[in-house]
């Protein structure tokens, strides 16, 4: 009872899940060197509150904006994350009602030929006995 729709989806929920991984991951390295701007922000700004020298503060302006750019990377990579868990979430479910649709499809075509075998077998036994025609021939003998 395999499903090629049901393999597909649960791939697409590993790809997705895998690729969530990746934003996290990448997410993570950018917001250590966020963290380290940061401080070297601060540090410049204690030199030019040490010093009042203006390349010093230049200096400190320039690393925040390099912050400000890493951080917006940030984000990015964040939305990306979100979207590949949002994607997961529903792929999964997908795959859970392929699989359920596949069960029942397997469970109706396996009643089928149940009573497909039923009814052959009493149109073989009316027309053994020559009273009636077989139900696929449209009418009935009198």
């Amino acid at each position: 009872m395999r499903s090629l729709s049901v393999a597909a989806a649960v791939a697409l929920t590993v790809l997705a899940a895998a690729g969530a991984i990746g934003c996290y991951a990448k997410m993570r390295q950018l917001r250590s060197e966020a963290s380290w701007l940061l401080e070297r922000g601060s540090a410049q700004g204690q030199q030019y509150a040490d010093t009042f020298d203006d390349a010093a503060a230049e200096q400190q302006l320039a690393t925040l904006k390099q912050r400000r750019a890493v951080l917006d990377r940030v984000a990015l990579w964040q939305r990306g994350q979100l979207l590949l868990i949002l994607l997961a979430v529903i792929s999964a479910f997908c795959s859970y009602f392929l699989y359920l649709f596949a069960r029942l499809r397997a469970a109706l075509e396996e009643a089928n030929a149940g009573v497909e075998q039923e009814h052959l077998n009493v149109d073989a036994e009316r027309l053994a006995s020559g009273r009636q025609k077989p139900s696929w021939a449209g009418g009935r003998a009198p």
